[in-house]
């Protein structure tokens, strides 16, 4: 008898190790696309409570425990709108969010709204590499979770058809359902009069449909909208 509780103690602790061992290897595989994904590296670990910290209204609680707790169900939403508190905030939250899907087995990439219209639009280089605007909307649209951070509206500069190329982005994320975050620097309206309005953008030959969807998202009831709302100093 004592012969088999020793086997039994080692198969116990053989489980264990090899538990432990897949852990440390999917947390390992999580940070390195997480790191690929060009998340800068200060906001890697926001925790649940520090993202709860940073959401502003009544809903803070609903909208970190959707996140965090069922990162599936988000990843069926099509995009993701940010707005509020200040570009800190408002980048923390971005990352947060892109870093809870990546942990879902997801590939993800993050990128400056400013970097980005800026490569649309002088046809460029783009991560070292040369490459024409259809070669950098090709390489956007099929990423699992993509976060473009600090829209506004003069980064689209006129007569550039830098609206059209987000809107390829887009739709095709769109009809995948491969989930979108999209931050803005001001304030978006809220659904009510007229705050904020001057913030939202309007022209869709020059921002794309789809721009000026989002940054109306507040105004809309429409299911594929996911709103995230920061508070200055969360």
């Amino acid at each position: 008898m004592n012969e088999i509780k020793k086997d039994d103690s080692l198969e116990e602790y053989q489980k264990k190790a090899a538990h432990n061992n897949r852990i440390i290897t999917q947390a390992k595989a999580v940070m390195k696309r997480a790191k690929n994904s060009g998340i800068p590296n200060k906001y890697l670990r926001i925790n649940q409570e520090q993202f709860r910290g940073l959401i502003s209204g009544p809903n803070a609680d609903k909208i970190t425990d959707f996140i965090f707790q069922t990162p599936l169900e988000v990843l069926k939403r099509e995009f993701i709108v940010i707005d509020g508190g200040d570009s800190v905030q408002r980048k923390k939250a971005g990352c947060a969010i892109l870093f809870r899907l990546i942990a879902c087995d997801k590939y993800g990439l993050y990128k400056d709204s400013s970097e980005l219209a800026h490569h649309l639009q002088s046809i460029k280089t783009f991560e070292n590499e040369y490459w024409g605007r259809n070669d950098i909307a090709e390489s956007l649209r099929d990423v699992d979770v993509l976060y473009i951070s600090e829209c506004q509206q003069n980064h689209f500069r006129p007569n550039f058809e830098t609206g059209s190329f987000f809107d390829e982005i887009l739709s095709y994320r769109d009809d995948h359902v491969k989930t979108t975050i999209v931050s803005f620097s001001n304030p978006l309206p809220s659904g009510t009069g007229a705050i904020n309005s001057e913030h939202a953008m309007t022209d869709s030959d020059r921002f794309g449909h789809y721009m000026c969807a989002l940054s109306h998202a507040y105004k809309k009831k429409d299911k594929r909208f996911f709103k995230v709302r920061v508070k200055t100093n969360g």
